[in-house]
């Protein structure tokens, strides 16, 4: 285990700092091509929404449900405040996230390897998280956390005074972790304890010292993230519970058994954004965990061999289940997973040179990282949609319409454009005490920061089976759409027209379908006692064909 540097330890050298300069700018390449543009709102437009609603004064858990934590929000909205209000001052966040991860990673190993290899794992680290996204999103920032924990436990394991800076860097990891991605916060927690364990058995500290930082590590990483957001969204425990913990592990706690499956690890099950040109990231990524493996065995001793060995599991089965759970591009899981591989080769002392160090653990992280940026660069996360149209036939926020000045500077595809100017127009021509009804559908949350509508305490801050909605969900919003309910239309896009058991049959028989422009649909309720003959309706004079 490796201890800060005597002088000078908080300091990147001035090599590092150079190479750290030039990666931050390789990377922001991504973020500049990018953050002007939405090809689809179906992932953003959910923050757009969330944050929008705690504008107006609502909170996460308590007036809308969310398996989303509150961190994700309360770091965009303030992105937006310290901006003009707009989109555009969300993207902003992003691009100082992904300069704060390669300051992050790079200050953490600058001293220990060198120079050179430090930004290099730092460039790699951030192109395959930060730089996928083109705002701050929880996926990237859990991963971040992560590594930050993990890196600096790794140096400095047990909590003393002499070592302040380093555990201020792992307490600040463990809170913003704690409010932003659980799954990926327990792997911190874990890699935080497990440091401290180490130092206790090998008598480089004291029992009472690993108690004490345990006892601060339970302070950090639960204590204070769980009092903040029960203090701030006013939830009470369960509330909290279903919320964060109950929602998402229930809908996805099924893909952990894909660890179990050599396929997997061939091609990841869930890669929604495209087609990985090497598919076998997750088998890489058990090679790469080999490797420490038999490195730190031959450099530490059969003694270690124990320790080695639990490690090197721990990180496999923390990466290969990130890579499982999280429904996201593969690249962030792997971001977290080298991460952890380079703190266990930082904590054990291995020596950061020679084949081991180049091809078992550098090498790799940086053939996936170039992947990750030429990913990043292509905007197969940041732009993940359906629209064919080139960018320069994409229309600008302003020049839609004046009710889209939240999207001043962000250009959306042109089909998108003309379904948002009809919206528009059918809005004004209804009559004032019904633009309210509006029940905006999966990929249209965020037309709430443009027109705001009725709100079901409770409700999920999106509609989709299986990660937001449950059975007594989808029955609330059957009788929201009922007659006598508060909603008497419905906005959805056309590629999310896709409903549960109980919607569908209501939506079919109760209300009109008419298009919005090309690519959005929306359902008007029929007077009481009248089912719809048919599917479509041309009789609305705004109605595009």
């Amino acid at each position: 285990m490796t201890s800060p540097s005597p002088t000078g330890r908080n300091l990147i050298p001035w090599q590092a700092a150079l190479l750290g300069a030039a990666a931050a700018l390789v990377l922001l390449g991504p973020w500049w091509k990018h953050h002007g543009y939405l090809r689809d709102f179906y992932d953003y437009g959910l923050v757009m929404a969330g944050v929008g609603r705690i504008d107006a004064g609502e909170r996460p858990y308590v007036d809308f449900v969310t398996p989303i934590q509150t961190g994700l929000f309360l770091f965009n909205g303030w992105a937006e405040q310290l901006g003009d209000g707009t989109y555009q001052a969300m993207t902003r966040g992003a691009a100082v996230l992904t300069v704060l991860a390669v300051v992050g990673v790079l200050g953490i190993y600058a001293r220990r390897w060198g120079a050179g290899a430090a930004a290099a794992l730092a460039a790699a680290f951030t192109a395959m998280t930060a730089a996928q996204h083109t705002i701050i999103w929880h996926n990237t920032l859990g991963a971040l956390c992560i590594a930050v924990a993990a890196g600096s436990a790794a140096v400095a394991p047990v909590w003393t005074r002499a070592q302040w800076p380093w555990h201020l860097l792992t307490a600040a990891a463990l809170v913003i972790g704690g409010l932003t991605k659980l799954n990926a916060h327990l792997v911190a927690v874990a890699g935080v304890v497990a440091w401290a364990l180490y130092a206790g058995s090998q008598r480089r500290a004291t029992w009472s010292e690993v108690a004490a930082t345990l006892s601060g590590v339970a302070l950090c990483a639960v204590v204070i993230p769980v009092a903040v957001e029960l203090l701030w969204t006013r939830a009470d425990v369960p509330t909290w519970w279903y919320n964060v913990v109950a929602l998402p592990f229930s809908s996805r706690s099924g893909d952990l058994a894909t660890m179990l499956d050599a396929k997997f690890y061939f091609a990841v099950h869930h890669d929604y954004y495209g087609a990985l040109p090497v598919p076998q990231v997750g088998a890489l990524g058990l090679a790469v965990t080999a490797a420490f493996a038999v490195t730190g065995i031959r450099q530490r001793g059969r003694g270690q061999a124990g320790w080695v060995v639990a490690s090197a599991l721990f990180a496999a089965a923390a990466g290969a289940g990130l890579l499982a759970t999280n429904y996201e591009i593969a690249y962030v899981a792997m971001g977290a997973w080298f991460a952890l591989l380079a703190a266990l080769w930082v904590g054990f002392g291995l020596r950061s040179s020679g084949v081991a160090f180049y091809g078992g653990l550098l090498g790799p992280a940086l053939l996936v990282g170039v992947l990750a940026w030429l990913s990043a660069w292509e905007g197969q996360r940041s732009q993940f949609g359906y629209s064919r149209a080139a960018r320069s036939e994409y229309r600008a926020g302003e020049a839609i319409g004046a009710d889209f000045a939240y999207l001043r500077g962000t250009s959306v595809p042109p089909e998108t454009a003309q379904s948002m100017q009809v919206a528009a127009a059918r809005r004004a021509a209804q009559p004032a005490a019904d633009r309210t009804r509006v029940f905006y559908g999966p990929g249209a949350e965020w037309l709430e920061r443009i027109w705001p509508t009725y709100q079901m305490p409770g409700m999920p801050l999106w509609m989709h089976g299986g990660t937001s909605y449950g059975a007594a969900e989808e029955e609330r919003l059957h009788e929201a759409l009922s007659a006598g309910g508060p909603y008497l239309h419905v906005i959805v896009p056309e590629a999310r027209d896709h409903w549960g058991p109980r919607i569908a049959p209501l939506l079919a028989g109760k209300y009109e379908l008419k298009r919005m422009g090309p690519v959005w649909f929306r359902y008007d309720q029929l007077p009481r006692g009248s089912s719809r003959g048919s599917r479509w309706s041309s009789s609305d004079p705004l109605a595009a064909t």
